[in-house]
């Protein structure tokens, strides 16, 4: 088993989702406390597939196949299951200092981006970084008021001094 994880480790990788946002403890473990973006994709079913949660570990059988790898690889502990996980296998076809990317291209496509509550970046920002990507909604995120979530801010951005003042210079 060890054998087969080694040589896959080269050449494949998993990317892991998750089928909702709004989650508070996802932005807090994987959003640097509500700092960071959450990047959203559409992902063809085709491409992904869901996580099972269970209470106990599973059992390796004694000569695993191909059937058995996949469901070690797809299954998690239950306390886990909040995340509602979502993986794609992928290609790891560049290597950039120790560590390889999967080009996307058609088979994922990013829709929106999601400014945590805490994140410094201005929308003006985000949207220079993705001027390649058309069709991409950013957003900003914050605290629900009533319920434990992460909920779209209606009021938006804060207006960087410069969205506010225009293109007037500063006197003093």
């Amino acid at each position: 088993m060890r054998e087969t994880r080694n040589g896959l480790a080269g050449r494949r990788g998993i990317l892991c989702f998750s089928a909702d946002w709004k989650d508070p403890v996802i932005w807090a473990h994987y959003s640097d406390k509500h700092r960071g973006l959450c990047l959203g994709f559409d992902i063809p079913d085709e491409k992904c597939k869901r996580i099972e949660y269970a209470t106990k570990r599973l059992k390796l059988p004694a000569k695993p196949n191909l059937v058995d790898a996949e469901v070690l690889l797809f299954t998690k502990y239950i306390n886990w299951a909040y995340e509602q996980e979502i993986r794609v296998w992928a290609a790891l076809n560049t290597e950039e200092n120790g560590l390889y990317f999967s080009y996307f291209g058609n088979k994922l496509q990013l829709v929106r981006v999601i400014a945590g509550a805490s994140c410094s970046l201005s929308e003006r920002e985000i949207m220079g970084a993705l001027e390649p990507q058309a069709g991409v909604s950013v957003i900003k995120a914050r605290a629900g008021f009533k319920e434990f979530e992460i909920v779209k801010d209606k009021r938006g951005f804060p207006k960087a001094r410069g969205d506010v003042l225009g293109a007037l210079p500063l006197v003093s």
